[in-house]
C-alpha cells in the first residue's frame, strides 16, 4: 500500500510540472524580438555539410565495425569447428580403441578356451 501512494504521490507531482510548463509556454514566445535573436550565430552554421560529413563518418565506421565483427564471427565459427572437429576425433579414437580392445579380449577368450581343449 506505501507503494501506491509513492507512485500516486510522484504522478501527481509530474503532473503538476507539466501542467506549470503548459501554462509559462505562452510567455516564452511573448519575449522581445531581440532576446530572442540571442543565438543568431547558430543560423550561420552549414547544417546541411554538417549532416553530410557526420553521415559520411558514420557510414564509414559502421562499415568498419561490422567488418570486424564479421572476422570476430569468422574466428568463433573456425573455434568452433576445431572443437566439433576433435570431439569427432577422440570419438573415433575411442570407438578404435573400444573395438580394438574387445577383439583382443576375444582373440584372449579364445586362445584360452583352444588351450582348454588342447
Amino acid at each position: 500500500m506505501f507503494n501506491y501512494f509513492l507512485q500516486a504521490g510522484l504522478f501527481i507531482g509530474l503532473a503538476a510540472v507539466i501542467y506549470i510548463f503548459i501554462k509559462a509556454a505562452p510567455r516564452v514566445s511573448d519575449l522581445p524580438q531581440d532576446k530572442k535573436e540571442h543565438f543568431h550565430w547558430f543560423k550561420r552554421l552549414p547544417l546541411d555539410k554538417l549532416d553530410n560529413l557526420v553521415s559520411c563518418f558514420l557510414e564509414k565506421w559502421l562499415r568498419r565495425i561490422r567488418v570486424f565483427l564479421m572476422k570476430v564471427d569468422s574466428a568463433i565459427i573456425r573455434q568452433i569447428n576445431k572443437v566439433k572437429n576433435n570431439k569427432q576425433v577422440t570419438e573415433k579414437k575411442e570407438e578404435f580403441f573400444k573395438s580394438s580392445l574387445t577383439e583382443n579380449n576375444k582373440t584372449e577368450e579364445g586362445d584360452k578356451k583352444e588351450k582348454n581343449f588342447k
